[in-house]
C-alpha cells in the first residue's frame, strides 16, 4: 500500500521536513495527503498530547490516535507513582 505523505514540523528543520502553517496542512489534507506532525508546538512546556490536542482541534480532524505505553493521562510517572 502507498500512501502520499508529508512530515510537517514546528520547528524549523528545512532539510528534513516542510515547516508547519496551518494552512499549507489544510491544503494537504484536503489533496488527500496524510500529515504527520512533529515538533510540538515549537514552545517549551507542553507536553506531546497537549499538542496532539490542539493541533488536532485547529485542523478540524474527525481523529485523533494516542500510541504510547500508558493508557492515559497522569499527574505522576505511572511507573514510578503505583497511584
Amino acid at each position: 500500500l502507498s500512501v502520499d505523505s508529508r512530515v510537517l514540523s514546528a520547528l524549523r528543520t528545512d532539510q528534513l521536513c516542510e515547516p508547519y502553517y496551518r494552512r499549507k496542512a489544510l491544503t494537504h489534507l484536503d489533496k488527500g495527503i496524510v500529515i504527520i506532525l512533529a515538533g510540538g508546538t515549537g514552545r517549551p512546556f507542553f507536553t506531546t498530547d497537549t499538542t496532539a490536542a490542539l493541533l488536532a482541534a485547529e485542523l478540524d480532524c474527525d481523529i485523533l490516535l494516542k500510541g504510547s505505553n500508558v493508557d492515559g493521562v497522569y499527574t505522576a510517572d505511572p511507573h514510578k507513582n503505583p497511584h
